[in-house]
């Protein structure tokens, strides 16, 4: 399980990693998600251990980025943070859910939170096809209406 450094929500306020320059969002790699959550979490290799992987987050109810790096952990943005909404942006599934027009949109989003339900209730977990699909219709229902994010209940 991995520890993760909060990030501020305004990190345009801070002064961007000198990192950020040679890096871009196409060096994270997409790993997995949760739709209970709504958490992505993208992998990059790690530059202070040979062989490791770093692990940045992003919850895509309220924007909030996580991430297990060094710099992250000393509390400093890090380039995994500053490129990871853009990665993604660039998933193929948040690229297809931009393509549907709104009734289209919901029916998707419909029909992969019902698979989803489905796979949790036949085996215990939901298929990564079909809950990316779903965050996907999600967060892009979220960007065209502007809806605010709802804090989760601790």
């Amino acid at each position: 399980m991995h520890t993760y450094a909060a990030i501020p929500e305004k990190v345009t306020l801070l002064p961007l990693p000198k990192s950020v320059a040679v890096h871009s969002a196409a060096q994270l790699t997409y790993a997995d998600c949760d739709e209970t959550t709504g958490i992505v979490h993208f992998t990059a290799p790690s530059t202070s251990k040979r062989g490791s992987l770093n692990t940045v987050s992003l919850d895509t109810y309220t924007s909030h980025i996580f991430c297990d790096c060094k710099g992250a952990q000393c509390d400093r943005l890090c380039w995994h943070c500053c490129y990871v909404t853009a990665a993604w942006q660039a998933h193929p599934a948040v690229a297809e859910a931009r393509t549907l027009i709104g009734s289209r949109l919901l029916t998707y989003g419909k029909k992969h939170a019902r698979l989803v339900a489905t796979y949790r209730q036949r085996i215990g977990r939901a298929g990564d096809y079909d809950a990316v699909r779903l965050l996907a219709a999600r967060w892009e229902y979220r960007q065209r209406h502007a809806i605010a994010a709802m804090p989760l209940a601790a």
